[in-house]
């Protein structure tokens, strides 16, 4: 894993925990496109999608 995508689970680790979801796969590909996978035992809606897509630009938006 690059170091993206360790920043970017690192970030990520904390919020998903407190959403009972987890990271299923993280990929960070040509052109700086991040793909990030999540899932909870309990399925995961795209609202929830949504606030974990914010939340992750929000950050990449400082880092820039």
């Amino acid at each position: 894993m690059n170091s993206v995508c360790s920043l970017i689970e690192e970030y990520l680790e904390p919020k998903l925990a407190e959403a009972d979801c987890f990271l299923v796969d993280l990929k960070h590909l040509p052109g700086n496109k991040i793909r990030v996978f999540v899932d909870s035992d309990n399925g995961i809606t795209i609202s929830r999608c949504a606030e974990f897509s914010n939340y992750l630009k929000n950050f990449l938006a400082e880092r820039v």
